[in-house]
């Protein structure tokens, strides 16, 4: 199993390093949105797990705009997330604004992966006893897949995301809240660099 994983990585990283630059097309700025839901949650108590359904907008510029093997990304996005807890009488809620860089590996003409980190402010108010609700950092650490649906740039980019959100000790209790995602955007890349350009 492990020796087929390998031959797998090898494959993709062979191709990505051997396709030449001007077969890449390398955007400018995206912008998109979507969602999608916690597959695993933070469990809170005995009988309650943490959950929380995401809808978010975000955008990104290429902060390299030579054709270069890893472009680097800045990367930023805004959400609002629904939890499945009602400790308020009404569903709980939570929002960020996060920051990060992303890079991309151009697989082909209209797939690429990507991997990013952002962290940013955020605010929630689920009342439970692991963590103080109010002020809080949402810490993300993301893998995608984008992929190229039209000429005009139109993208879809399924994700998985790792979300960690604590009050960095300015508020307690603050033993934090970790939750796994499966994301779905859906958006437009624009400014495509010109062929051979490096």
């Amino acid at each position: 199993m492990h020796l087929r994983f390998l031959a797998l990585l090898f494959i993709v990283f062979s191709s990505y390093f051997t396709m030449p630059l001007e077969a890449q097309t390398i955007s400018k700025y995206y912008i998109g949105g979507g969602g999608g839901y916690s597959f695993k949650g933070e469990i809170v108590s005995s009988t309650e797990t943490y959950n929380s359904t995401l809808i978010l907008m975000q955008g990104g510029i290429n902060l390299t705009p030579s054709r270069v093997r890893f472009p680097l990304i800045l990367k930023m996005e805004t959400n609002l997330g629904i939890s499945n807890l009602s400790t308020h009488g009404a569903r709980d809620y939570e929002w960020a604004l996060i920051v990060g860089f992303e890079t991309v590996f151009p697989l082909s003409n209209k797939i690429a992966l990507t991997a990013s980190i952002s962290t940013g402010p955020g605010y929630f108010n689920a009342d439970i006893m692991k963590q103080s609700d109010g002020f809080i950092f949402s810490n993300n650490f993301s893998l995608t897949v984008i992929i190229r649906i039209s000429s005009q740039g139109w993208y879809l980019k399924p994700e998985y995301r790792f979300r960690h959100m604590s009050s960095f000790d300015f508020r307690l209790p603050n033993y934090g809240l970790d939750h796994h995602f499966i994301l779905l955007t859906a958006g437009v890349l624009f400014g495509d660099l010109p062929k051979g350009h490096r």
